[in-house]
This record gives structure tokens, C-alpha cells and sequence, in this order.
């Protein structure tokens, strides 16, 4: 007896199972899919015909335990209640659109969308997180923000009818481990703090990357840019990433690069093409292992921390002939550079803007007047031991004498023997030269050791005297 009743009551489960499991299908007209749904237990279900905004709601509120929904067949229609919100505080909702959190948080983990939809409302699927994968349609337009933002979805690949990815779409979805993206328009953290995405391509279609778009995607080590319309990159857009090498130069639309783009990334070598025009704050802040990159020629300034906490940037001639202002901190502890050139067009250099430069041995200034200074412009560096070189050696009293740079050693146009500076080499420099070993320390010793064996004394009188003698 015990025996049949265990296997009744296996088969009762067994058809309980199979029967949770079944496919609903249903085929619905706006308004009616609750009248034809009675059962809310349901865990797939298929719909066809035409639904609205109020079947959306009754799905969102009612069945629970669904898992799966097929909308392949359906046509959604507009809907409109002036008196009653739908959603939220929304209750005007356009036709072939998924409205705005629909399937907000439910444990789906199969969705077929309508082959005719063309946008996904705001945070349409948000939190779905059992939700793994997604198939676009080639009719979606759109993707509102937030619509995927904590869902499981481990890849995705939109079509290039998609225009526009709005704020957040896909951010914080952490099994997310490859994109690609044909859109004109990323927006907002699209896809930020998607920890596992390592493999992104943008297409061909891709114009504006928006602020934050890859942020903090720590996985996200190059990117495959397909295309060359790329117009614009946001503030902070891989900021926090793992790139290590990024090149731009086939990018020629390419005019804005916002602020902090490439920050605190280990990228070791980064080109920007000549159609820059703007480049943001500390573009490579801390960017600590970046060693080579290029200003676009068409800038005007070095914004402020572009290259702070570079320390493995070298290139002395980095700064174009364009610029004319080195904004504060903006080389601030690149130590490990060692020649700097100043283009003649700077005329001035901001506060601490290279500051902790410890590695300068030389600053070559091809200015035509002492540029003008902000704070602290070179603290923390030992600037007797760094030599400024001049073209313009007519500037080199203006330098010598000018508040911060007066302490650098400036190099200065010799003539060998010409101790008193007269311009002349004849019996008035041996006494300036006696006067020099005696202790005189208005002349300069370069000048006074006249044999170059780095020692000012006798022999130096001797050889002077002969120099003389023989010119």
C-alpha cells in the first residue's frame, strides 16, 4: 500500500512539474491579457497579438513566478491614461516600446523580444539578474537609461540600428564579459564598474562615448575601435580600467577628449590624432606607467593635472609650439623625465606644474620673454643642479634674476677666456683670472678654467697668457 501511495504521489508531482513548466501561450488584445490569464503561477508564457502598457503592469504585478516570456509575435501598442500613472508616475506610454521597469527585479531568465520594438524604457529589466542573455532585434532604436543595470547578462551585442544607450544601461552587471557596440551614442556610465568586461569593440557607427561610459570596468585592457567616426570621448570615460595602450591616430573626426578620461589606468603608451582640439583635466592623472604620448598640435593649453603623477612619462619635447599656458600641476611628479623643453609660445606655467620633477637635468626655454609663474612652480626639485638652457641668451640676466627661476643654473654662451665678460680675450682678463684664484667669486668658473681640467688655478694664468700671445 505504501508502495502505491509513494508512486501516486510521484506521478502527481511529476505532473505538477511538467505542468509549471508548460508553455502558456496567449493570444491577447491591449488591455485583455489579465482576463486570460487566471493562472498567476505561471513560469513561461508566450504572447501574441497586440498588448499595451496595462498587460506589461499586470505581468510586472501578477505572475511572479514567471521565468520566461516570448513577445516575438507581439505588437505593442500605445497607451494613455491622463487620470491614472501606470508605472510610477508615468501614464503615457508610446507604442513598440517596452515601458519603464516592467520586468523590474524579476527572477526572468529568458526574454524574446517583440521583433518590432524599438526602445527599452528605463530600467525595463534593471536587477534582473537570472537574466543571462539577450537578443536584439534589428528594429531597437533605443535603450533607455538604467534598462539592464544589474542584470546577469554576460555579453551583449547591439545592432547598429541602436542610436542611442542611455545613462547607465548596462552598469553594474557583473558577469557582463564582452560588448559590442554600433551605436552613435553611449551614454552616461553606460557600462560603468561592469567588472568582467574584457573584450569591448566599438563599431563603425560609434560618434560620442559619454562620461563615465567604461569607469571602473577593471577587466577592460584594450579596446577594438572598428571605425574612424569617433567625435567625442567623456570625462572620465575608462577612467579606472586596465588599458595599456590605446591608439587613436586612425580616429581623425576625433575633436574632445574630456577630463580624466584615461585616469588612474596603467596605460603605458597613448596617441591622440591632430584633430583634438580640447583636452580635459587630468586627462592621465596618475597614470603611472604611461612612459610615451603626444599633445595634438591644435591645443592652446596643457589643462591642469594632465600628466600629474605620470611618473614614467619621458619626452622632452612634449608640450607642442601651440600652447601657451602649462596649467597648474600638469606635469606635477612626472619624475622621471629628464629634459624638458619649453616652447617659445608659453607664457606661463601654473602652480606646482612641475612640481616633484626630481629627475630634471635639463629645461631648454625657447622663450622670448621670462614666462610668467604660479605658485611653486618647481617645489621639491633641487634647482641649482638642473641647467636651463636659453636660446635667447639675451633673456639670460632677465631669468637670472626672475622669481623662482633664479635659483636653476643657467647655462650662458662662453667665450673661453673672456673672464671679465667684455667680450674681448687680452691682458684685462689674466688679471680678472688672478683676482679668481685669489678668491673673487663674481667670476664665473667656467669661464676661468681656461685648460678645462676642472680646477681654476696657475696653469689656467699660464695657459691664458700663451692664448694671448699666439692670437
Amino acid at each position: 500500500m505504501n508502495i502505491m501511495r509513494k508512486k501516486i504521489l510521484v506521478a502527481i508531482a511529476t505532473l505538477i512539474s511538467l505542468t509549471s513548466w508548460a508553455v502558456t501561450t496567449v493570444e491577447s488584445q491591449p488591455g485583455k491579457l489579465e482576463s486570460l490569464l487566471t493562472d498567476h503561477s505561471i513560469t513561461s508564457l508566450k504572447v501574441t497579438g497586440t498588448i499595451d502598457a496595462r498587460d506589461f503592469k499586470f505581468i510586472a504585478d501578477n505572475l511572479l513566478a514567471l521565468s520566461e516570456i516570448d513577445l516575438s509575435e507581439v505588437t505593442i501598442a500605445a497607451y494613455c491614461n491622463e487620470e491614472t500613472a501606470t508605472f510610477g508616475a508615468d501614464n503615457n506610454f508610446v507604442a513598440a516600446s517596452i515601458p519603464c521597469t516592467s520586468f523590474f527585479g524579476k527572477s526572468i531568465s529568458s526574454v524574446v523580444l517583440p521583433a518590432s520594438v524599438k526602445s527599452i524604457g528605463f530600467a525595463a529589466f534593471a536587477g534582473c539578474d537570472q537574466l543571462t542573455t539577450i537578443a536584439f532585434p534589428a528594429s531597437l532604436d533605443s535603450i533607455s537609461g538604467y534598462a539592464f543595470s544589474s542584470s546577469g547578462l554576460t555579453s551583449v551585442e547591439l545592432p547598429a540600428s541602436v542610436k542611442t544607450v542611455g545613462e547607465g544601461a548596462f552598469a553594474r552587471c557583473e558577469n557582463l564579459e564582452s560588448a559590442t557596440v554600433g551605436s552613435e551614442n553611449i551614454g552616461k556610465d553606460a557600462f560603468y564598474a561592469d567588472a568582467a568586461l574584457a573584450a569591448l569593440t566599438l563599431n563603425k557607427e560609434v560618434k560620442t562615448i559619454g562620461d563615465g561610459a567604461f569607469k571602473s570596468c577593471s577587466a577592460l585592457t584594450g579596446i577594438n575601435i572598428e571605425g574612424s567616426a569617433l567625435e567625442s570621448i567623456g570625462n572620465e570615460a575608462f577612467a579606472y580600467t586596465s588599458i595599456s595602450a590605446l591608439d587613436l591616430s586612425a580616429q581623425k573626426s576625433l575633436k574632445t577628449v574630456g577630463g580624466w578620461a584615461l585616469a588612474k589606468t596603467p596605460i603605458s603608451t597613448a596617441t591622440l590624432p591632430n584633430s583634438v582640439s580640447s583636452v580635459g583635466e587630468g586627462t592621465f592623472f596618475y597614470a603611472a606607467q604611461l612612459e610615451t604620448t603626444n599633445l595634438p598640435d591644435s591645443l592652446t593649453t596643457v589643462p591642469a593635472f594632465t600628466f600629474a603623477g605620470a611618473e614614467a612619462l619621458v619626452g622632452e619635447s612634449i608640450v607642442p609650439a601651440t600652447v601657451t599656458e602649462m596649467g597648474d600641476f600638469s606635469f606635477y611628479n612626472a619624475c622621471a623625465m629628464p629634459n624638458f623643453t619649453i616652447p617659445k609660445s608659453i607664457n606661463r606655467i601654473g602652480t606646482k606644474a612641475m612640481a616633484g620633477m626630481t629627475g630634471l637635468d635639463t629645461i631648454k626655454a625657447h622663450s622670448d620673454a621670462v614666462p610668467a609663474l604660479g605658485d611653486s612652480v618647481w617645489a621639491g626639485i633641487d634647482q641649482p643642479s638642473v641647467k636651463l638652457d636659453l636660446t635667447n641668451m639675451a633673456l639670460a640676466e632677465d631669468f637670472a634674476h626672475a622669481e623662482q627661476w633664479e635659483h636653476f643654473h643657467i647655462l650662458k654662451n662662453y667665450l673661453l677666456g673672456d673672464v671679465n665678460g667684455d667680450g674681448e680675450v687680452n691682458v684685462g682678463d689674466v688679471t680678472a683670472l688672478i683676482n679668481a684664484i685669489l678668491g673673487d667669486t663674481t667670476y664665473e668658473q667656467k669661464v676661468c678654467d681656461i685648460n678645462c681640467d676642472g680646477e681654476v688655478n696657475v696653469t689656467d694664468v699660464t695657459t691664458l697668457i700663451n692664448t694671448i700671445l699666439e692670437s
